[in-house]
């Protein structure tokens, strides 16, 4: 997996990635902030949940939402759940970080006074 090309991704960034867990992703913004294109990688001799757990994750980290964490549980964003399908609390992040009223280049102090109530509206939304 450490000798993929990708265009634009230097090797030795493709080798570091590759080498621990055999699942990643890369994203080109331009300008940074914009999203213009992504690749996933994964090791097929994962089983097919892994496999699964993968995609789901590192498509949803290529959404604009790129690190894992444990403060959040269970999630598509932690190394220590297995999910095929993202959690209520990872719809809640993905469809704030996609509400119309946040936009890119957006000051932080601004969208940190948006988003609690973005927050409680799509959790009232959800089922």
């Amino acid at each position: 997996m450490a000798k993929i090309q990708i265009g634009g991704v230097e090797q030795d960034l493709i080798a570091r990635l590759a080498a621990p867990g055999g699942c990643y992703f890369v994203s080109w913004q331009k300008p940074v902030g914009t999203i213009i294109g992504a690749a996933i990688v994964v090791n097929t001799d994962r089983d097919s949940a892994r496999i699964n757990h993968c995609l789901l994750e590192e498509l949803t980290q290529t959404l604009g939402l790129p690190n894992d964490t444990d403060l959040l549980r269970p999630s598509i964003f932690s190394d220590n759940d297995y999910l095929t399908e993202l959690s209520r609390p990872d719809v809640i992040l993905v469809r704030t970080l996609y509400d119309p009223r946040l936009k890119p280049g957006m000051a932080k102090a601004e969208a940190l006074k948006l988003v609690p109530g973005i927050v409680r509206e799509i959790n009232a939304r959800l089922p």
